[in-house]
């Protein structure tokens, strides 16, 4: 078909709309990759690897630690395709892979206790618990991810940026494109758990 001066070509607008040259949507992409087009989720790779990179360095101290985790995520990602469903968008399926690897990375690399609290009679009361029951500490730290684990997403994800990997308030709510105080009050709800769940467990 011809293309006059100043018209669009269809196809054309189609390659612009996913920027990689690449007519297929993603759920097209699922489809192939699943019927044994490898290349297939090589393009979903090429499309999504810069959005879903920014959500890994969130978990990261560095650009090492991103790409650890967007290995991972990849690698998840590309045998769990199966359980996709178009009725949500590929792209939030993959957010929540990125940042459960994110997650993994982030408790797996602080194993050690966490100074979460600062309630400081919390604090002690452990500090007494452990001098007369060495395990107390490894007890403590499977119960903090337990509870941390549970936690709604948003509040999890506040409290890993700002207590785990030292963000400050805003720098928090920049990458999580949020204003500051949700981050506080999320991060607060986030904390209250904790303490109330190590409270019931002492």
């Amino acid at each position: 078909m011809a293309v006059t001066p100043g018209s669009s070509d269809p196809a054309h607008d189609v390659f612009a709309a996913f920027g990689d040259g690449d007519p297929r949507t993603d759920e097209d992409l699922v489809h192939d990759f699943l019927d044994g087009d490898t290349a297939a989720f090589r393009r979903i790779v090429q499309r999504h690897r810069a959005r879903l990179t920014n959500v890994a360095r969130r978990y990261a101290a560095n650009e090492d630690d991103a790409q650890d985790i967007m290995q991972e995520a990849w690698l998840k990602a590309s045998t769990s395709l199966g359980t996709y469903r178009s009725e949500a968008k590929l792209t939030t399926w993959l957010h929540r892979v990125v940042a459960n690897k994110g997650y993994d990375f982030v408790t797996h690399k602080a194993r050690r206790e966490q100074p979460l609290l600062d309630d400081t009679d919390t604090a002690h009361r452990y500090s007494e618990q452990l001098v007369h029951d060495p395990y107390e500490q490894v007890d403590r730290t499977l119960l903090l991810n337990q509870v941390i684990a549970s936690l709604p997403e948003h509040q999890r994800t506040a409290l890993i940026l700002v207590d785990m990997l030292g963000h400050d308030l805003d720098s928090a709510a920049a990458e999580l494109g949020v204003q500051t105080g949700t981050v506080k009050s999320r991060r607060a709800r986030a904390r209250a758990s904790l303490r109330g769940s190590i409270g019931a467990g002492a």
